[in-house]
């Protein structure tokens, strides 16, 4: 996992010609992330320079452009911690255990860089990225509610409902 330069970054662009349904939807939204300059993208490139993950590893100091592309989707990091978000495999790359490798290769660069607390939301029904989570160590802590006004998303953190807690243990159960 590597920094990647957003402006030359074109591994969203080629994947979505190249796919479609579901995956469609995610990589513009992560193409819109790259657009909107929101740092600091890492990527996973094989041997030939093609990209199998990509995820964002977003620092105290670099959130105010992830602010001002999704204003009221994130609670503001704290000094300490750090957000992953947009964790991608690239189609040919899935299932092999990328995501679970590539986040905790950012976890480290965090650990090193001396923050104590990583933050990453997926959803319930995201069965593979949930057990990619529990796997590099992630546990359940609180839920992201999120809501539509107006043409906005507007999220906001709550308690974990025991629903939420058995969602996590069966997605990552044996």
């Amino acid at each position: 996992m590597r920094p990647e330069p957003l402006a030359s970054f074109c591994g969203f662009e080629d994947e979505l010609r190249r796919t479609g349904g579901r995956d469609s939807v995610e990589l513009l939204v992560r193409i819109r992330s790259c657009e909107s300059g929101v740092s600091t993208l890492y990527v996973a490139r094989v041997d030939d320079g093609r990209p199998a993950y990509a995820q964002w590893l977003i620092r105290p100091r670099e959130q105010e452009r992830l602010h001002e592309h999704a204003p009221g989707s994130y609670e503001v990091l704290r000094y300490d911690e750090v957000l992953l978000e947009g964790a991608y495999t690239f189609g040919e790359f899935r299932r092999l255990g990328l995501m679970a490798d590539g986040m905790a290769q950012l976890l480290r660069y965090a650990l090193a860089e001396g923050f104590r607390s990583a933050i990453t939301y997926v959803a319930t029904t995201n069965v593979a990225s949930l057990r990619g989570c529990a796997a590099c160590g992630f546990e359940p802590d609180h839920v992201r509610v999120s809501e539509r006004r107006l043409g906005r998303r507007h999220s906001r953190p709550d308690s974990l409902s025991p629903q939420a807690r058995a969602a996590w243990a069966e997605a990552v159960g044996p």
